[in-house]
C-alpha cells in the first residue's frame, strides 16, 4: 500500500461506489480520534488484489478505509479473525490503531500510520536485517488465536478455483500436487511448533517510522510455523543465503542448525507452492492473464527448492 500522503489543498477524490458513501456513514462510530464532522475521501490506495484501500481525512486525522473487494471470499479471507489478530497486534504496538472494525460490513477503519516502505536494497543492510528478525520474534510472542493456518486447506481451496475455471489442468502442476501435499502434511507432523504469525510480511506491508517497525494488513494473520513468515521474507525481500543466515542467526539467537535449515527450505517450498497457486488462481480472471505467466516462473522456483529438498 502506497502512504505517499497527497498535497495539501488537493480535490477530494470522487468515490463512485456506493459501498465506500456507506462506510463513511459510520464515522459517529468511529474511535480514538475526533470525528465529529463527517469524514471524505483524499485518494484511492494501490492495496492489492484483495482490498479497496482509500485515504481518508477524519477530522484532524488521516485514516485508511478499507473494503472488501468483490473476491475476498473467494480467496478465503476470514475478516473476524483478522479483527482479533488486528486488536493482539495494536494493544503490542506492532499494527495500527483500530479506528473502526465491521466484518459483516466489509468495513475496516485504521490510524494512518507516519512512515515509509523500504525499497528492496533498504530491506538488505544488516542492520534492517537485524530490525526485521527482532519485529517477527515480537509478532511471533503475541498471544495465540483461534485460527490456524493450514496450507493444504489454502492450495485446495486455489486448485478448486482453478480446476472450475481449466479445462485441462497443464500435467506439470498435476504431478506437483501429490509431491507438496506430502510434503505439507509431513511437515506440519514433524515441526509442530505454533504461534501467531502475520503470514504476510511482504514489504508493503512494513512500515518503518525511523525509529520501530510496524505491519499493516494481518488478513491472513493465524496460528502456524514461525518459519513461514521468515520464508515469506526471505523471497519477497530477495534475500542470498548470507542475508537468509544473518536474518536466521537475529532471529535464533545463534547459528542455523541442519533441522531448523531443513524446516526453513520446507516452508520455503510450502510458500512459493502457495504464492504460484494464488497467481495462477488470479489468472482465470480476464483482468490478470498475465498472471499465468508468473506462475510459471514460481513453478521454475519451487522445483529447484525440491530438489535441494531431495523431494520428488
Amino acid at each position: 500500500m502506497d502512504t505517499t500522503l497527497p498535497n495539501s489543498g488537493k480535490e477530494h477524490y470522487q468515490a463512485p461506489r456506493v459501498e465506500l458513501e456507506q462506510a463513511l456513514q459510520t464515522y459517529p462510530h468511529w474511535k480514538h480520534i475526533d470525528c465529529s464532522t463527517p469524514p471524505f475521501v483524499l485518494e484511492p490506495l494501490d492495496a492489492g488484489l484483495t482490498n479497496d484501500c482509500f485515504l481518508v481525512q477524519a477530522g484532524a486525522e488521516r485514516c485508511i478505509l478499507r473494503l472488501n473487494a468483490r473476491n475476498s471470499r473467494a480467496m478465503g479471507l476470514d475478516r473476524v479473525n483478522e479483527q482479533v489478530a488486528l486488536r493482539i497486534a495494536e494493544q503490542a504496538g506492532l499494527g495500527p490503531l483500530v479506528v473502526y472494525c465491521a466484518p459483516s460490513q466489509g468495513v475496516l477503519v485504521t490510524k494512518y500510520l507516519e512512515g515509509n516502505h523500504w525499497c528492496v536494497e533498504e530491506a538488505k543492510t544488516e542492520r534492517n536485517i537485524e530490525r526485521l528478525a527482532q519485529l517477527l520474534k515480537r509478532v511471533h510472542a503475541l498471544p495465540g488465536i483461534g485460527k490456524y493456518f493450514i496450507p493444504t486447506d489454502v492450495t485446495e481451496r486455489y486448485l478448486r478455483g482453478i480446476k472450475a475455471q481449466f479445462l485441462v489442468v497443464p500435467q506439470r502442476f498435476q504431478a506437483l500436487e501429490e509431491t507438496m501435499n506430502r510434503l505439507m502434511r509431513e511437515s506440519a507432523r514433524k515441526f509442530t511448533t505454533r504461534c501467531l504469525c502475520h503470514n504476510d510480511p511482504v514489504l508493503g506491508n512494513i512500515i518503518d517510522n525511523g525509529k520501530q517497525l510496524f505491519l499493516i494488513d494481518w488478513e491472513y494473520a493465524a496460528m502456524g510455523d514461525p518459519l513461514f513468515d521468515i520464508a515469506v521474507v526471505v523471497h519477497n525481500l530477495k534475500f542470498n543465503e548470507e542475508q537468509l543466515q544473518q536474518l536466521l542467526r537475529y532471529y535464533l539467537g545463534g547459528p542455523t542448525d541442519v533441522i531448523t535449515h531443513q524446516r526453513f527450505l520446507n516452508n520455503y517450498a510450502i510458500y512459493i507452492y502457495i504464492d504460484m497457486l494464488w497467481y495462477w488462481f488470479k489468472s482465470t480472471d480476464e483482468s490478470y492473464k498475465g498472471f499465468g505467466a508468473i506462475a510459471e516462473s514460481k513453478l521454475e522456483t519451487l522445483v529447484a527448492i525440491l530438489h535441494e529438498l531431495g523431494v520428488s
